[in-house]
């Protein structure tokens, strides 16, 4: 029956692949008596191509934000253990209540780049708007005060779990730290170091 089908298949200028089943030859639809052979064989024919949908869309770049902060937050982890001199258990109370924050932290944060966007686009226009340079920077000094306050709540936690000396130690190392991993993404990612 194979043999059949193949010398079928040939004769209509139909090529077989992979497990006998028929393709249209070169002009992309399906002729008459290649639906008719299809249709012998119990297997539903293509339908002709219609019009080209849209391209399938890049990989978001969320997700790639999301493979970059969780690699951040990995390489944090290591260097603030490290530094820390954290043993599993303080470790383990110790780094969820650092997520938790960051969780909270993210949003303002990006919220905050496209103030400073819009604010160096209006200054760059040749004719800033002093309305709109006045309310982004109300704005900008209120999401501060927010990661300020954020900042504040994550230290009284963290002060339950960490004893003193390692309190002190992270004041002094999580913004250097982090910095630093702002300066490894940026050379990865090919940017500009970053204004101080």
């Amino acid at each position: 029956m194979r043999a059949i089908t193949m010398a079928a298949l040939i004769g209509l200028g139909v090529s077989a692949g992979a497990g006998g089943r028929a393709s249209a030859g070169a002009g992309g639809r399906a002729s008459a008596g290649e639906r008719a052979v299809a249709s012998a064989q119990g297997r539903r024919q293509p339908l002709p191509p219609g019009p080209p949908g849209p391209p399938p869309p890049p990989p978001g770049a969320g997700a790639v934000r999301k493979q970059v902060n969780e690699r951040i937050r990995m390489m944090r982890m290591w260097k603030l253990t490290e530094a820390l001199s954290l043993d599993e258990a303080t470790a383990q109370r110790f780094f969820p209540i650092l997520n938790k924050f960051d969780e909270k932290v993210a949003p303002l944060h990006r919220q905050q780049g496209e103030i400073i966007m819009r604010l160096r686009a209006e200054i760059e226009s040749g004719r800033p708007d002093p309305v709109r340079l006045s309310k982004g920077i109300d704005d900008l000094l209120g999401l501060r005060k927010q990661v300020a306050a954020l900042e504040d709540e994550r230290i009284r936690e963290v002060r339950r779990v960490l004893s003193p000396t390692q309190q002190a130690k992270l004041v002094l190392l999580l913004p250097k730290i982090e910095r630093e991993l702002r300066r490894s993404v940026r050379r990865a990612m090919n940017l500009p170091p970053e204004e101080d």
